[in-house]
């Protein structure tokens, strides 16, 4: 009788380690359709030959996929919460300051700014994350494609 229990056991715990590592970390999906190129990556670190290139300059042409942006600021704050970043009404601040909250409003005119004066180059996303959070994988993805 032990050993069936034993066995059985066993064979939940593979199968719990082999669902958990199959789903539960990010994946990362290769398009290979997408740039045919065989060469190395178009980035000076890994790049042969970039001595006519400046420093941090990236070529915008070969058989890469197109340049959609220039440049992109990608910033990710962990913990920062959606009130830090919305900004309040007068109506929000005293319903907030009714409850004990009004420190969170309003501290980040900067952000404000952007998102009044160039709504077309910024967003605001609220994201509610379900536990548990995998927080390294979110910065490590991005930059490992």
């Amino acid at each position: 009788m032990t050993v069936g229990v034993l066995v059985v056991t066993f064979f939940l715990h593979a199968a719990a380690i082999f669902l958990f590592t199959s789903g539960f970390f990010l994946t990362r999906y290769e398009a290979t359709d997408v740039s045919p190129c065989s060469k190395d990556a178009a980035f000076p670190t890994v790049m042969h030959n970039t001595h006519h290139l400046r420093r941090h300059e990236v070529p915008r042409s070969g058989c890469w996929s197109n340049v959609k942006f220039p440049r992109v600021v990608y910033i990710v704050i962990d913990a920062l919460r959606f009130d830090f970043m919305h900004e309040a009404s007068q109506e929000e601040q005293q319903q907030k300051a009714a409850d004990g909250g009004q420190y969170f409003l309003n501290h980040l005119p900067h952000v404000h700014a952007l998102l009044r004066d160039e709504p077309a180059q910024s967003l605001l996303f609220r994201f509610i994350a379900d536990a548990p959070t995998m927080t390294m994988q979110r910065y490590v993805l991005p930059l490992s494609q």
